[in-house]
């Protein structure tokens, strides 16, 4: 019985449950798979501590920080033209008006 309350808890909790839990289950596997070693998760498997919502919080968190960056996108700066000689250079830091 604990175990089910366990498990209906994890599907609604507010960080990690809801629509996203399939997505965010995986995203808590990988920080598993990582750091866990074959032990642990028969240990989780066993108790059914892998149910507990505070225990897929942590490896939810875990593999979140794990987890490569997403990119973020910009625009592109412009380049200046480059000087093509000396003079021109100096022209362009010291110009006449």
């Amino acid at each position: 019985a604990v175990r089910t309350e366990w498990a209906d808890a994890s599907r609604v909790d507010k960080e990690f449950g809801g629509k996203s839990l399939d997505a965010n289950v995986a995203v808590a596997k990988k920080a598993l798979d990582a750091f866990g070693t074959p032990e642990l998760r028969a240990f989780l498997e066993q108790s059914g501590l892998g149910n507990h919502p505070e225990i897929i919080r942590a490896f939810y968190r875990a593999g979140r920080a794990i987890s490569d960056d997403s990119h973020v996108g910009g625009r592109a700066a412009q380049a200046k033209p480059q000087p093509r000689s000396f003079e021109e250079h100096l022209a362009n830091l010291y110009p006449s008006n």
